[in-house]
């Protein structure tokens, strides 16, 4: 992987985790919560 690659995935990871930090575990907020783990499962392959 490149370096600018890296650096991608970790902005994306910490802006989902801010909003994480916003919404919890609001019920309405469930597509939020499947794109994060959709983001998660794609960069463990």
């Amino acid at each position: 992987m490149s370096m600018i690659y890296v650096i991608f995935l970790e902005i994306i990871d910490r802006l989902f985790k801010r909003a994480m930090s916003y919404v919890g575990k609001d019920y309405l907020c469930h597509t939020l919560w499947d794109e994060y783990v959709e983001f998660e499962f794609s960069r463990e392959q």
